[in-house]
């Protein structure tokens, strides 16, 4: 697989030819080639969707073909409208680039964005570009240097894979007059909820449904498949068990 970055192109075994000398239209066009390329033809895995005191939502989805990734982590601040994505690039090496862009509500019903580019070497944070602008698109021209910004990079893996402070345990049931839904809280100093839908109860389902109130805050393991329908996003239980 090749990206292309101007009139260069650059293989997987090669990404790391981009550095901190680079210009920031080089990472840019890194950016856009390999979003283009990865989204067309890689795999794409969803994570659950979290959400704290329906106030806030966290969710993960990523790309990914061969060794070449794309993982993006979204949160949604619903009582300020406050947004915010950011985009793990990822090779055989490790951490590439990351990219964060917050919108925030401004004046004229527009967002303000601000986004950060920040190249990564060996794991650690070597250059920070920021930029800012009120709706529409970025000035690539605007880009100027900042301070090293290091995300924590395994909070988004914890997320996804449901360990760590997203480690869950059972929380309850959600019906309606159509479908039921397993509760599911993470285990974290601020606790986030996720509603899986059940297609049909399981032995397991079942003992939890009996005694709500015994397994409420017992640790357990889900596994999961998160399923597009017609632009809705459905997370569906497959199976759990006591952990």
């Amino acid at each position: 697989m090749l990206f292309s970055c101007g009139d260069r192109s650059f293989s997987e075994d090669t990404v790391n030819q981009l550095n901190a000398e680079n210009e920031v239209f080089d990472w840019l066009a890194f950016v856009e080639d390999t979003d283009a390329d990865l989204e067309a033809t890689g795999e794409r895995f969803e994570s659950l969707v979290f959400t704290s005191d329906f106030e806030e939502t966290k969710a993960i989805f990523w790309y990914q073909e061969d060794t070449l990734r794309i993982i993006r982590h979204q949160i949604r601040d619903l009582k300020t409208n406050t947004q915010s994505e950011i985009s793990y690039y990822l090779d055989k090496t490790g951490l590439v680039l990351v990219q964060e862009l917050i919108d925030v509500p401004a004046a004229d019903d527009e967002m303000q964005t601000t986004e950060y580019l920040t190249v990564y070497q060996k794991e650690k944070p070597v250059r920070t570009w920021v930029n800012e602008w009120y709706g529409g698109f970025a000035d690539p021209l605007q880009y100027k240097d900042t301070d090293l910004r290091n995300s924590d990079f395994s909070k988004t893996i914890d997320m996804y894979s449901l360990q760590g402070d997203f480690e869950v345990t059972f929380n309850d049931f959600l019906e309606n007059e159509a479908d039921v839904y397993l509760l599911i809280e993470t285990v974290g100093k601020t606790p986030y909820i996720a509603a899986l839908k059940i297609e049909r109860m399981d032995d397991f389902l079942s003992s939890l449904y009996s005694n709500k109130a015994l397994y409420k805050k017992q640790p357990i393991e889900v596994d999961y498949q998160v399923i597009n329908e017609q632009g809705w996003i459905f997370s569906y239980y497959r199976s759990g068990k006591f952990r």
